[in-house]
């Protein structure tokens, strides 16, 4: 069975998703998003990470908080699978801490809402 998290950019129009399938994602796999997020980044991202809450700790989230901060232009980040928890926020604060335009929303709609986007 493969566990590793699968990464999926698609162009929505007026706005770019990149789902981050359920799953870890493997250590090389944040150069890889790093790669795709960068290269969607003209238009404004959602960022959907299906990952379960046994599938991310605070590493993983340092992690992510740490690719979006290389990404100009802001990103949406929707946690689905599971209600938002303090290990998910942390991905936004070290984001911002690192200068990105990142909010985590409950959904998909409320993300699209706040980049006003349809």
């Amino acid at each position: 069975m493969n566990d590793r998290a699968s990464i999926q950019v698609l162009n929505r129009g007026s706005f770019t998703q990149v789902l981050i399938g359920p799953g870890k994602l493997a250590e090389s796999a944040y150069a890889d998003l790093v790669a795709h997020l960068r290269a969607a980044a003209a238009k404004p991202l959602v960022v959907v990470w299906e990952a379960s809450c046994e599938d991310v700790d605070f590493l993983q989230t340092f992690k992510m908080g740490s690719a979006l901060a290389g990404v100009t232009g802001p990103i949406a980040i929707v946690f689905g699978r599971r209600d938002i928890k303090e290990a998910d926020r942390f991905t936004e604060l070290v984001a911002r801490n690192r200068g990105a335009q990142v909010r985590t929303c409950e959904d998909v709609p409320s993300a699209r809402a706040w980049l006003g986007v349809d």
